[in-house]
């Protein structure tokens, strides 16, 4: 069958993705890559955010795969390729009908007829598409004639630059100010102290709106978030908004609005918190990888030098943030237990957290009282997972301790925690154990994790079955059982 024919793959990732210029005609290129068994023929991908070089597409991604180059003895061959968008863990959440053209001994650019909805990309399912802000695309290439030799693959990453500004915006005498009244802050540049961005702020009688303007004009995309601050230190009605400074006649008006009846009763001096990040579209590419079969040829100079930089400083971050919780510097929320609390930070429990977010973002008790009774949680389980909030390592553990932190993590929505926990149940599944394992799994409906226990206990058969937690579990649930033992027999 075609699908098993051996392949070229091309792996690009693409870092700050949602900061593509979206005027027309813009485009990015990947790295180059070079198809040996096609005459060393080179070859990109480009990506066009709105407009693929023909039509002008307001909500579309469209792909090119280009042929750059050909040596002249090359002869007429044909080929057969398909452009995929990946999640994080490499499946496939779309994908274009696999292509046919013919390579000609001419420069060839072969453009997809087939696009992708920029706003599921970049909006409804964000989450999945741009994991960390990266965006990953699979480019394949088959042989119409015959296969490849080896299935080979590169990988190529293309990163926007982003530079992030955080800072707090307070503005005086907040009640006499007049209608229509400018306010301004400027972004300034850490290297050269020019002035960057202007943020402008316009108030009239009932609420205030804001101005974003470019001074330096190589600042092509921006994205601002601001934090109203409250008497007590704490934020609440967080608004963002985005500007692409790139397109013709796009104002600099942002939709961000706030009423001033929600602000008044606060201070007569408004503070807000302001995270404003911008790009001038400067593009850093590298190939990261190329891989032949089962062997792997990584760049070296970039591991030794550019990933281990960044490892450095991401060791770096995480130790200022462990120091965060160990030492309470600047706390401004407590975890309670039976017996302890523990001093912790809502902007960082509320970014890993949805049900954390839910409770400090609206009148909700725990941001009224700035606490969260957590006496359902052992002390241990609570020093775990704030132990992975602020630096996502999950230490040694032990069946009773992973099982608390399951169930902690899941009722918190920290995913990823249940997961490295769900991982940890399953390397360590047993016969005296794997009752309470799907218990567990079916109590927090993880069907990933019960599928595979079930899986388990099939295969053990009587061991299981004739074991005390067993007969535990038939008195205990034994609707449970019974849909454990109907797998067995279905088809």
């Amino acid at each position: 069958m075609a699908n098993e024919k051996k392949c070229f793959t091309f792996i690009w990732k693409i870092e700050n993705a949602s900061y593509c210029s979206q005027k027309i005609g813009k485009f990015v290129d990947s790295p180059r890559f070079v198809v040996s068994e096609m005459k060393g023929t080179q070859w990109l991908l480009r990506l066009y955010p709105v407009f693929n070089g023909t039509v002008f597409l307001l909500n579309c991604l469209t792909f090119a795969l280009i042929k750059l180059s050909v040596r002249k003895e090359a002869k007429t061959t044909g080929i057969e390729w398909q452009i995929d968008l990946l999640a994080s863990n490499g499946t496939v959440l779309l994908s274009c009908n696999r292509k046919k053209d013919d390579l000609g001994t001419n420069e060839l650019d072969v453009y997809s007829d087939v696009t992708y909805g920029r706003s599921e990309v970049f909006d409804t399912k964000k989450s999945e598409y741009l994991p960390q802000g990266t965006l990953t695309v699979r480019c394949r290439i088959w042989k119409k004639d015959g296969e490849f030799s080896e299935n080979i693959q590169w990988t190529g990453r293309t990163c926007l630059v982003v530079k992030t500004r955080s800072f707090l915006w307070e503005v005086g005498n907040f009640r006499n100010l007049e209608s229509k009244e400018k306010h301004t802050y400027e972004i300034k540049s850490f290297e050269t102290d020019e002035n960057l961005i202007s943020l402008d702020l316009f108030p009239n009688a009932e609420e205030i709106n804001f101005a974003v303007t470019p001074i330096n004009k190589e600042i092509k995309t921006c994205k601002l978030e601001l934090f109203p601050v409250n008497t007590s230190g704490s934020t609440f009605d967080h608004q963002k908004d985005e500007f692409d400074f790139d397109v013709p006649g796009g104002s600099n008006q942002s939709s961000i609005c706030l009423k001033k009846s929600e602000l008044m009763e606060k201070s007569d001096v408004l503070s807000l918190w302001c995270v404003c990040n911008f790009s001038t579209g400067t593009i850093l590419e590298e190939i990261e990888s190329v891989c032949i079969s089962t062997i792997c040829f990584e760049n070296s100079e970039t591991k030794n030098h550019c990933l281990d930089a960044d490892n450095n400083f991401k060791d770096a971050l995480i130790d200022d943030f462990k120091s965060m919780l160990n030492d309470a510097i600047l706390s401004d929320v407590k975890l309670k237990t039976r017996n302890n609390s523990y001093p912790a930070h809502k902007c960082i429990l509320g970014s890993r957290s949805p049900v954390f977010k839910a409770m400090f973002s609206s009148d909700m008790k725990e941001r009224i009282k700035d606490s969260v009774e957590v006496e359902d949680l052992s002390e241990d389980t609570v020093s775990r997972m704030l132990r992975y909030i602020y630096s996502a390592e999950v230490g040694e553990l032990e069946w009773a301790a992973a099982t608390q932190l399951y169930e902690a993590a899941d009722k918190y929505e920290i995913l990823t925690l249940r997961d490295a926990c769900s991982s940890y149940l399953k390397k360590n599944l047993c016969l005296n154990n794997a009752c309470e394992a799907l218990v567990l799994a079916d109590l927090h409906q993880d069907g990933n994790l019960k599928s595979f226990v079930q899986d388990f206990i099939l295969r053990h058969g009587k061991d299981i079955i004739n074991s005390e937690e067993w007969e535990h579990l038939m008195e205990t649930n034994v609707k449970l059982a019974a849909e454990t033992m109907r797998l067995k027999y279905k088809e």
